[in-house]
């Protein structure tokens, strides 16, 4: 029996504009790809759904809005029984602007054994500002609009990126749309997606993107020679926490000492793109990938390493990935880092150890900590750097915790975390009770002096905007 599906597509923003002539072809075309490209094995019915009639929906979404619009879209559904895949059409992506587009793998749920909330690959989304700013003229716009779609729709049944034109050719590198003539599934895609009823690898929901089993090709993601011209750094914000607590990876890409030219390499240093990993060894030895919540597609955007600018760093919130809690058992950790620097080459960081504490079990204090931590508003917040509901829910209760509670917890990292998350609420009328919370957390994180020097900028900037909102609402 044909895996039949619904493709819920979700109109935001501007994507209500797009005329019903326009989504009548976009969900014609859709079924019918799919249904070629699997040898009839997959049926698509899609349904139209508008959730932005008052606008609160329109711009650049941040990465849990696009999540929680996708739980709306396809609603709960359980990783062996989904039914629904979400397709969002949405203005833009806040943390990048130029994508196109990006696929969902499982999202972050801090209640992690929660089968219902844990089904992986159950929707993309696409970017019509982007696609805009990529594809200038109107033809080229909706050209590469269906192209997008497909492909990321593609990534939902596990298909993963071609380096031959094909639908899973990354557009998004090249001037203008991929030819119309190349728009096809290549033979593997087509082997993969013709056994989707028959494979929790390839129908949404069940294993996460990457994971093909016994249907995996050779992995030729990483070439064998090391990019002998940079230089990959990685630190942790702090060695030893609980399970539950923020840890930031710190991560710096450097030329080498003696190397003077300009070396530009892609601007993809997070785990959310193929050429971006983060290896985990546990305290048994096992070894696993750190899975991002959101796959990316390759960009056109470099970062280009020069004598004024030698280095580049970033942090990575690492203590939640996709599907639940990272570090899921006590002991020692060992986490490394690599980087594809071209089709070829690559650079391995240095390998770091963290340990994750042991558990207090009926010890009163750290029972109190972990059920604060692990509600949903607070561990979202502290995990995106960002309120994800309208109201303030468990940030003050957090912040007379920590004030009591200091020594057992790492703080810094926690008052960093919420102050940040509250910089974008405080431009929306917090209130300045809120505003004042804020100023005072990043406070305390800068005068700890063990933030390190990315964060302590990043901090530094975050309280000035703040001071200037709290004099706006005085």
């Amino acid at each position: 029996m044909a895996a039949s599906l619904n493709l819920i597509v979700t109109l935001l923003g501007n994507a209500s504009r797009l005329g019903d002539d326009f989504l009548s072809k976009l969900s014609h075309f859709a079924e019918q790809e799919f249904q070629r490209g699997s040898q009839g094995d997959i049926r698509l019915n899609t349904v139209y759904k508008n959730f932005d009639a008052d606008g609160s929906y329109s711009g650049e979404l941040r990465p849990f809005e696009l999540h929680r619009i996708l739980r709306q879209a396809v609603g709960d559904q359980r990783a062996d029984s989904v039914r629904n895949v979400g397709l969002i059409l949405a203005d833009g992506y806040a943390p990048r602007p130029d994508f196109l587009g990006l696929m969902f793998d499982r999202e972050f749920v801090p209640s992690s054994n929660n089968l219902r909330k844990k089904a992986a690959r159950e929707g993309c989304a696409v970017f019509l500002n982007g696609i805009q700013k990529a594809r200038q003229s109107v033809a080229y716009f909706y050209e590469e609009l269906l192209f997008t779609s497909i492909h990321e729709l593609g990534h939902v049944f596990n298909l993963q990126h071609d380096s031959n034109p094909s639908y899973m050719y990354r557009s998004a590198i090249l001037a203008k749309p991929l030819p119309q003539n190349n728009w096809r599934f290549n033979s593997n895609d087509i082997l993969l997606l013709k056994n989707c009823s028959s494979s929790k690898h390839v129908f949404p929901g069940a294993t996460s993107f990457g994971d093909l089993g016994t249907l995996s090709s050779a992995n030729t993601t990483y070439g064998n020679k090391l990019d002998n011209n940079l230089t990959l750094n990685i630190s942790s914000s702090h060695e030893a926490f609980y399970y539950f607590e923020p840890v930031q990876l710190d991560i710096e890409l450097s030329r080498v000492k003696n190397e003077s030219s300009n070396i530009s390499i892609p601007d993809e240093l997070d785990p959310g793109y193929e050429s971006f990993q983060i290896w985990i060894e546990e305290p048994n030895g096992a070894r696993r990938l750190y899975r991002s919540p959101r796959i990316y597609c390759s960009q056109v955007s470099t970062l280009t390493l020069t004598n004024s600018r030698p280095s580049y760093s970033r942090d990575i919130s690492i203590f939640a990935e996709s599907g639940g809690y990272t570090f899921r058992c006590s002991g020692l950790h060992r986490i490394t880092a690599i980087f594809r620097t071209n089709e070829t080459g690559k650079v391995v960081s240095n390998t770091i150890e963290v340990y994750v504490k042991s558990a207090l079990l009926f010890e009163g204090t750290y029972e109190k900590g972990k059920s604060l931590y692990t509600e949903v508003a607070i561990a979202l917040a502290l995990y995106h750097e960002e309120l994800p509901f309208k109201r303030a829910v468990g940030i003050k209760r957090i912040f007379d915790f920590l004030e009591e509670n200091g020594n057992m917890f790492e703080c810094n990292i926690v008052n960093y975390n919420i102050g940040r998350a509250l910089i974008k609420r405080s431009t929306n009328g917090a209130s300045k009770n809120l505003i004042n919370l804020a100023i005072k957390s990043l406070r305390v994180a800068l005068n700890s002096n063990s933030l390190g020097d990315e964060r302590n900028n990043k901090a530094e900037l975050a309280l000035r905007t703040l001071e200037e909102n709290l004099i706006k609402v005085r």
